[in-house]
This record gives C-alpha cells, structure tokens and sequence, in this order.
C-alpha cells in the first residue's frame, strides 16, 4: 500500500525468479475510498513532525493542552508568641479553617493556522495526512501551580493555670497526761517493840480477819487442843496445798519485825511436808512439818522480816509431796516490831 502517487518510471516490476519459474505480474488494479484520499500517516512521520514541526502542528489543528493544577499546602502557619508572668501558663491556639489560595493560571495564546508557514517537507502531504501525523504530535499538558498556605492564627487564646500545692507535715501529737497521786501524808507511827499487829492471831474469834484457801480451813475452840487460849485453825492439805492470809497495816518499810507461830502437823510421817511463809511473794522462811498432833505438841517457827511498805499481805502455805491426806493446828500467830 502506498501512502503518496509515484511516477510512471518506478512502475518497473519485472517479476521475480524461482529456478526455472519467472513470476511476472499480469493483471493489477487499485481502488480508493471517495471519501477518503488514501492518504495516510505512516509511524515514521511523527519522530520528524516532533522535532521540526510541533509549533505548526498545534496550529493546524487548532489543539489547546489540557491544564494540570499542583496545590501545594502550608500546614503550619506563623508562629505566635505569648508571654505570660503566671505561676503557669497554657496556650491554646485556634487556626483558621480557611486556606488562602492562590492559583497560577497559565494563558496559552494559540497561533492560528494562518500565522504559520506549511514546513516546505509536508507541501507535498494531503491536509488528511498532515491532520492525522499531527495529531500523534501535539499532545501533552500544561502546569499550574497553587499555592495554598493556612492562614496566621487569627484568635489566641491564654489560659491561666495557678498551681494548687498540698503538702502533708507530720505532725507528732503531744498529749500531756497528768496524773494525780493522792498520797497519804499522815506519818507513819513508830511501831511499838514487841506489839503483836495480828488480828485474831489464836482464833478466838473463828476466821475473822483471816481467809484461806486451797484443799480447806476450819476454826476450831478447845482449850485442851489449843496452844494459847482455846482457839485454833485446822488447815487440810496434801491432795493441794492450802494458804492462810492476812493482811498487815501501818508497817515501817525498812523497820526490823519477828513473824512466829505455833503449828501441831498429823502427816503420818509423810517426808517433805512443809510450812513456808510470804510476805507478799517473799520468802520469810520454810519450816519442815513433824507429826506432834498426838499430845498436841505444837513446833513453833520464826523469821526476822524487813517490810518493803506500808501494806504489806502475810501468806502461811502448807503442802507435801507425795500428797496425801494430812492436817495441821495452826495457832498463836505473832507479828511484831524488835
């Protein structure tokens, strides 16, 4: 197919050879479309109209490029200062939501086709022809830039914080406690050498001023029996102990006293039976007991003792191991100042 008329003197086609066999053209005919020349572009010609003839070409078919707009955004806008003597200080900003734009429009002043000479290369072309390798040509876009940039903060606001300290002392709580002691200011009386300062010491009176406990106690009056007068205390013990107590005033702390007492034990010779006494959790004194129950022969017992106050309890404790079943005469029990 040929895209331009060629003249008569290229119309030389002998034909070709194969061997023997000569081919030779007999009979040809060509047609064309009547709407259309037959004149085309071919591939070839849009390298050369690019590089000679992209002016005429955008010319001659009156082509205008599309428009491209690149927007370009300021996201951070100006900076503002704010200064503030506060104890604390906050700043809030609120930026605008308008952006100002603006935009670069690009003006193409478009030559007509008249304004541009047909390069002398295409005088020979169809306007079909020239129209379509044209086409292949004048392509591309223009560039307009928009500059978007956000606007200076147009409302600042400053907030003031003050600081709220709270700091927590240790407090050490004094509490002043008074305490009022009566004191018995009435001075001690000298005790009297040799005043027995026991109540009811032979237990005339039965158990009054005297408690017991433990296995049992028994106030007991028989003259016969009794060590002085007729009186006397029967203390059981063996299976416990048992103690016999009392309590002593009006003692001089530091003072010298003699504690005795008379005592007849029935402990069927049982060993280590005894007879200890206290004053108060003091030791005075631990007396072994004999059998003397039997013809009431009463033992008698003494301990020098040192009061520590003025009050003061005085313990008689019986006990024996082994235990078993014994009985003592408790009698004439003396407490008195040397």
């Amino acid at each position: 197919m040929y895209t331009q008329a060629w003249g008569a003197s290229y119309a030389k086609n002998a034909g070709q050879w194969r061997g023997q066999d000569h081919y030779t053209i007999g009979l040809s005919y060509i047609s064309s479309n009547a709407t259309i020349s037959g004149d085309v572009s071919c591939p070839s010609d849009v390298p050369y109209l690019s590089a000679s003839g992209a002016a005429f070409c955008s010319a001659y078919i009156a082509y205008t490029p599309p428009t491209t707009t690149v927007s370009t955004q300021t996201v951070t806008p100006a900076v503002s200062t704010v200064l503030s003597t506060q104890i604390s200080l906050q700043t809030d900003t609120i930026y605008s939501t308008e952006l100002q734009t603006s935009v670069q429009t690009a003006t193409l002043t478009r030559q007509l086709r008249r304004d541009i000479q047909t390069p002398a290369s295409l005088s020979t072309w169809s306007p079909s022809r020239i129209s379509a390798a044209c086409s292949a040509v004048a392509t591309g876009t223009n560039t307009a830039t928009a500059t978007e940039t956000a606007a200076t903060p147009y409302t600042t606001i400053v907030t003031t914080q003050v600081q709220s300290l709270t700091q927590t002392i240790p407090t050490t709580l004094i509490v002043q406690t008074t305490t009022t002691t009566t004191l018995d200011l009435a001075p001690i009386p000298t005790p009297v050498v040799g005043l027995n300062i026991i109540q009811n010491p032979s237990f005339e009176n039965g158990q009054t001023s005297w408690s017991c406990s433990g296995q049992g106690c028994r106030s007991w009056s028989y003259q016969p029996a009794a060590q002085a007068g007729s009186g006397y205390l029967i203390v059981e013990f063996g299976q416990s102990s048992s103690t016999v107590s009392q309590p002593l005033t009006n003692l001089k702390p530091g003072a010298s006293y003699t504690l005795s007492f008379y005592n007849a034990a029935q402990t069927y010779n049982t060993p280590n039976c005894n007879i200890q006494a206290y004053l108060d959790s003091t030791l005075l004194t631990t007396a072994k007991l004999v059998d003397g129950y039997n013809g009431y022969h009463y033992a008698y017992t003494s301990a020098k003792v040192t009061p520590t106050a003025t009050k003061q309890t005085l313990n008689l404790v019986m006990s024996c191991n082994p235990t078993g079943n014994q009985f003592l005469f408790l009698d004439n029990v003396q407490f008195y100042a040397n």
